[in-house]
């Protein structure tokens, strides 16, 4: 699993299932371009944040980081961020819920290059998890 979270122009018609618009390609790009199973935050939908004054960087879920993609983005393009999955359910110890099955479903992977995919998920959320909430 892997997405983003774009903002912008977006058309839908659920019944005969047509979508279109920027929101949709650009959440499609950035997610189809990541080489790890996480979440991401696309530029416009960080820079959305930011005029509502809400920056995702000031929030619990979303940090800045070297994500990895599979194609390098522009290089004038504003890094998107990664949302800490499973930071807003903790256990009583304060561990991140959805580490413990990554690690289960990383050993169990018998292509290197999905199992690089987990463990550098697992890195990311590991480097975060001692976060106080």
């Amino acid at each position: 699993m892997r997405g983003a979270l774009a903002c912008g122009g977006f058309y839908a018609d659920g019944r005969n299932r047509i979508y279109l618009g920027e929101a949709l390609l650009e959440a499609y790009e950035w997610g189809e371009n990541q080489d790890w199973i996480g979440f991401i935050l696309a530029p416009s939908a960080a820079s959305l944040f930011d005029a509502l004054h809400l920056p995702p960087l000031q929030g619990l879920n979303y940090r800045a980081y070297d994500i990895p993609f599979i194609k390098p983005p522009e290089s004038t393009m504003t890094p998107p961020l990664a949302c800490l999955l499973g930071n807003w359910i903790r256990s009583s110890k304060g561990a991140n819920f959805l580490l413990p099955p990554l690690r289960q479903m990383c050993v169990k992977q018998t292509d290197p290059r999905v199992r690089l995919k987990y463990e550098r998920t697992i890195a990311f959320l590991e480097k975060y998890e001692g976060q106080s909430l």
